[in-house]
């Protein structure tokens, strides 16, 4: 404690508070029959309040010397108290206040150096398809991704992407005769190569400490997905192999929609809903016209973690964001 003077024409020192006064003889004697040491020399009654508070944290029963302690800092020990409920309180409110919003920026570049080779009994076939796809080409995928988050639990996912594979005469791309050489890495921005746009936009949020749920203009399946049902590595070649080889159930589908997945324990169920036409008006497409382009995707497990991957919904998480 410090003691302050008020100046009013002369100089003349306040009274020191009763508890900022120097620890007493009597007082040190009941610290030293009660077995009450400090490291620190004693220097007023709060500091000897505080010590007191210690003590009684350590022993296992009061004594009579303790008590006499209670009964002389009873008003100290009150205050101190006080103190230390508005100290927690404030600590609680800067707490809920802690997350800063942040904005993070990832980036990926792929380069692509590819062929293919073709063989066959079907010899016009054969020769048709060597004319159109047999070419040594060069491309390149781009990812940037934008994520921020407002509470430190939701997560708002924009990514732009960019590429040169042209998914409808490329056969890496998606094209040619046959999907199964479709690249993971393939894209291109509509018909035109070389062309970025917003590939993802979509936001996800908490809802209690079991559900999770993800609404979207722009969104695929694998972000509401309580699981990644694969036992593929987690960094694939082929396309087919990123839809966990299953390419009917998981089909990417990518458009407006939104999804929940539910985890307790080692039971965890997810169900979404995504148009692909969902941005347009015209006809029988929007979110839930016939000729919205939609897919829908329920499902459940019963994890056990000595088979496999772990069981928490968090596991695969940074890979469904990638997707």
């Amino acid at each position: 404690m410090v003691a302050t003077q008020v100046f009013s024409g002369t100089a003349q020192p306040q009274q020191l508070d009763q508890s900022s006064k120097p620890v007493t003889p009597l007082l040190r004697e009941l610290f030293r029959k009660a077995d009450c040491q400090s490291a620190q020399p004693l220097r007023d009654r709060y500091q000897a309040s505080a010590v007191l508070q210690n003590c009684l944290e350590r022993a296992s029963s009061i004594s009579d010397p303790l008590r006499r302690l209670l009964s002389e800092l009873e008003a100290e020990l009150t205050t101190l108290n006080l103190q230390l409920e508005r100290v927690e309180q404030r600590t609680n409110q800067l707490e809920s206040l802690s997350f800063t919003p942040t904005t993070h920026l990832r980036g990926v570049s792929t380069f692509i150096l590819r062929g293919n080779v073709f063989s066959g009994t079907e010899g016009d076939l054969l020769n048709s398809v060597r004319s159109g796809y047999r070419a040594l080409e060069s491309g390149y995928d781009q990812k940037s991704t934008l994520r921020t988050s407002f509470t430190g639990k939701d997560l708002l996912n924009i990514r732009l992407r960019g590429g040169n594979l042209d998914p409808t005469n490329d056969s890496f791309g998606g094209g040619g005769p046959s999907k199964l050489s479709e690249l993971e890495v393939a894209f291109q921005q509509g018909r035109t190569p070389d062309l970025i746009g917003i590939n993802r936009a979509w936001y996800q949020f908490p809802l209690g400490q079991d559900w999770r749920f993800t609404l979207g203009s722009r969104v695929n399946q694998t972000v509401m997905l309580g699981i990644r049902p694969s036992v593929y590595p987690e960094d694939t070649v082929l396309d087919l192999f990123t839809q966990f080889g299953a390419s009917g159930a998981y089909s990417s589908n990518l458009g407006a929609g939104g999804g929940v997945i539910w985890q307790k324990g080692p039971f965890s169920m997810s169900a979404n809903y995504i148009a692909g036409k969902g941005h347009e008006g015209s006809g029988g497409a929007g979110l839930i016209g016939e000729e919205s382009g939609s897919s829908s995707t329920f499902a459940a497990r019963i994890c056990q973690a000595e088979l496999g991957r772990g069981c928490g919904i968090g596991d695969d998480r940074e890979w469904f964001r990638d997707h």
